[in-house]
């Protein structure tokens, strides 16, 4: 049984939850310290979290912009450093980056970082967990949604935008409308608005349409967008589903220039 302790600041809870979560169902022989499921009403915080720490075989801390200036979250990387110089420079604390911060501890900057932005969820749980194993708690968590469906209407018809919010995210969905599009729709990713090549599979029926990109991923930082044009009037989007069937599907490759 390997011992993780999760340090975190609050309002990154969600996605340290997440991981929490993720890491029981895959890996049931890691079990987790998150201060949400160990310290109860009455219990001694300093001594719960120093215990944690203790007996912990790894120290995953989650950087952001806001957990850097936790003064409780910069006491545990302190105590965890000293964990870490006491076990002879076994490698014990696990940075992972959440979102692009000013400045790194000095203490971690010849470590490597997990990039959580740089991962689909998949691939994220598998790089901590080679981190904690060089190769339970009592409750499941939280889990969360990653991809964000923003829909901006326009007279000639309606965009579709995708934004991931932590990690990487692979493209295969479903969207159903709420009425007929015209036969071609117009995809692409913010970072090259002109340009749109990869290997790739669609379905079009009627109001649903149906798109699946092998080698491309939705990062925080690069948004892909739809653009559906109607026959008349304006339409939107009234349904929205991953399409996991979609990497079974024969591809092709295209490039497509946009003017």
């Amino acid at each position: 049984m390997k011992k993780v302790f999760l340090s975190h600041a609050t309002e990154d809870k969600p996605l340290v939850e997440h991981i929490y979560s993720r890491l029981k169902e895959k890996y049931p022989h890691v079990k987790s310290w998150l201060d949400k499921y160990e310290i109860v009403g009455g219990d001694s915080l300093i001594d719960k979290i120093a215990e944690g720490i203790d007996s912990s075989e790894k120290f995953i801390i989650f950087l952001s912009d806001t957990s850097i200036k936790k003064p409780w979250v910069n006491k545990e990387l302190k105590k965890a450093i000293i964990e870490e110089i006491s076990r002879n420079g076994e490698n014990f604390i696990i940075p992972v980056l959440i979102n692009n911060i000013i400045k790194t501890p000095s203490f971690l900057e010849d470590k490597f970082y997990i990039d959580v932005s740089q991962y689909t969820e998949e691939e994220l749980i598998k790089a901590i967990y080679n981190a904690i194993e060089e190769k339970q708690p009592n409750s499941k968590g939280e889990t969360i949604q990653n991809l964000s469906v923003r829909q901006v209407p326009s007279q000639n018809g309606l965009e579709v935008q995708f934004k991931a919010t932590y990690w990487a995210e692979q493209i295969a969905f479903e969207i159903q409308l709420d009425k007929n599009f015209k036969e071609r729709v117009i995809k692409g990713f913010a970072q090259s608005p002109n340009t749109f090549s990869g290997s790739f599979v669609e379905e079009k029926d009627n109001a649903t349409y149906r798109i699946c990109i092998a080698s491309q991923k939705i990062t925080p930082d690069n948004p892909f967008f739809l653009f559906f044009q109607f026959d008349e009037g304006m339409g939107k989007v009234v349904g929205f589903k991953l399409w996991k069937e979609g990497f079974k599907k024969p591809m092709g490759f295209i490039t497509e220039v946009r003017g």
